[in-house]
């Protein structure tokens, strides 16, 4: 899949010396491009980018269905879009699936965050399936969030497919959904 991007570029001033000699744009959240400078900042160029994005996903792993970008992947950029704990929950499932260390770090409540997140590259996360859900809406404070995560390390005989079974506890603080530990 190929991401054709047109950038109108307008300089902030006709002075030169306020031009970048180079731009980094952010186009998704794992992709980056960089533009070059432009040579006359009296005109505004159009710049068509071409950026292959093999290593996107072209569905949200978290299993919805829907494509990254409308699902998890805004919230990844902002977690405060989470409105729900299961939304949260599917969020970090994604982040572990994408490998975003960051977003893990801040989603989780600073009372039982460990010192560092072990994300192993060699697990393939294969699937969650959200088996209950006991509040944590939109006016709750707390909610809980029983799933399903499925697996496969190659460190495992025959690298067969496990399955991560837990029952998590989300609050709700300061109008950010945050995950707080598992019960089960």
């Amino acid at each position: 899949m190929t991401v054709v991007l047109t950038i109108n570029l307008r300089p902030r001033a006709l002075d030169r010396t306020h031009m970048p000699h180079q731009a980094t744009i952010a186009l998704v959240p794992w992709a980056t491009v960089s533009v070059p400078s432009m040579s006359n900042a009296r005109t505004t160029p159009s710049l068509g980018l071409s950026l292959p994005v093999a290593s996107a996903p072209s569905s949200c792993p978290c299993g919805s269905g829907e494509p990254l970008a409308n699902c998890c992947g805004p919230i990844h950029g902002d977690h405060s879009l989470a409105l729900t704990a299961e939304q949260l929950m599917r969020a970090r499932y994604s982040a572990f699936v994408l490998r975003r260390r960051g977003f893990l770090e801040a989603s989780w409540h600073p009372s039982t965050r460990p010192v560092s997140i072990d994300l192993d590259d060699d697990t393939e996360w294969t699937g969650l399936t959200i088996r209950t859900v006991i509040a944590g809406g939109p006016g709750d404070l707390v909610g809980e969030v029983a799933f399903t995560a499925r697996l496969r390390d190659p460190a495992t005989p025959n690298e067969t497919e496990q399955q991560l079974v837990e029952h998590s506890r989300f609050v709700r603080e300061n109008d950010l959904w945050l995950y707080l530990n598992a019960i089960s």
